[in-house]
């Protein structure tokens, strides 16, 4: 899951949100630490993002819960300096975010919330270009802007190096991707998307095979109905995003490609006395990266993945653009 398991101290926190926190709002943290519980109202800016929408089914309940769930993950991707091991932030009751963070994580996330109740209202044109690029044409294409990049950590395959680019310099690598031997272009998505709105796009196929059989015993006869399965081959993409308070695009991103090997490998039984059947055995590889990027508005963002087996990368350019 992205956002996986809540600390106790959240769950705490909820427990007490609609109670003691009802005048304080803040609870300092149940393990004795420097961090503070913080219920944070954003019933202004559901309200105020849903109004467009209010004849329209996505100003239900679940919608707000949505938005909230895009808010947190925003909010638990880009917190200034990160959140320590335990720490969190979660929506609760359709209308508020607890958090469990420093203080002067608890102030940006309250000041994130009071600037988009502020500023006009926009949305988030998202472009996403995928490359297959062998070593040589990562080596003399992409490497060089990612060396000048200075990673403040150590880059890995969920938070790989990243080099921020304008337009021109985006639009001079693309070009330079498409024209050099040895270099695959990939799926180029976008889409126009309200601030904390999560997109979930799969570009790939669901390969259907046999992965179990029913089996049932009438008297001498056996029946075996084959139980059939697919498996993703391709590329899931998730985003949320919206403009940060410096006001950059953040884009926090989750990646996951799969590749299926084709064809199934086979595992051949006999049911009964001579009823011959085979399962199929799926092998897929997959790799998750999770990049969590600050994008000049109108601008993009370069970053690669290694893919070890095929001796290539995976470059992907981010665009970001509010309106």
């Amino acid at each position: 899951t992205i956002s996986g398991m809540r600390p106790p101290a959240i769950l705490f926190a909820g427990a007490l949100a609609l109670g003691s926190f009802a005048s304080a709002q803040k609870l300092p943290a149940p393990d004795g630490s420097d961090r503070i519980v913080q219920l944070h109202d954003a019933d202004a800016w559901l309200e105020r993002a849903l109004e467009r929408h209010a004849d329209q089914p996505d100003a239900n309940p679940r919608s707000r819960r949505r938005r909230l769930d895009g808010m947190a993950r925003f909010a638990r991707a880009f917190a200034p300096g990160g959140l320590a091991a335990g720490s969190d932030v979660a929506p609760l009751a359709d209308r508020y975010l607890t958090a469990l963070a420093t203080a002067p994580q608890q102030a940006w996330i309250t000041q994130l919330l009071r600037w988009h109740v502020q500023e006009p209202q926009y949305h988030v044109d998202l472009q996403l270009r995928e490359f297959e690029v062998d070593r040589a044409g990562f080596e003399a294409l992409v490497a060089p802007l990612l060396s000048d990049s200075r990673p403040s950590t150590e880059p890995s395959a969920q938070q790989p190096a990243t080099a921020a680019l304008d337009a021109k310099a985006a639009n001079a690598l693309v070009a330079s991707l498409q024209q050099r031997d040895g270099c695959a272009a990939g799926p180029s998505p976008r889409a126009l998307l309200e601030p904390f709105a999560g997109w979930s796009l799969e570009l790939g196929q669901h390969l259907g095979y046999v992965k179990d059989y029913h089996v049932e015993v009438q008297a001498a006869s056996v029946t075996a109905r084959p139980i059939h399965a697919t498996v993703f081959d391709g590329l899931r993409l998730e985003a949320v995003c919206a403009r940060l308070t410096d006001g950059r695009c953040g884009v926090a991103l989750e990646l996951t490609r799969s590749e299926v090997e084709q064809p199934f490998a086979k595992f051949e039984t006999t049911i009964g006395v001579d009823k011959k059947v085979s399962i199929d055995l799926p092998s897929v590889a997959s790799q998750r990266s999770t990049p969590t990027l600050r994008i000049d508005d109108g601008g993009a963002v370069v970053f690669a993945i290694e893919h070890e087996e095929r001796r290539a990368w995976h470059v992907y350019v981010v665009r970001c653009r509010t309106r």
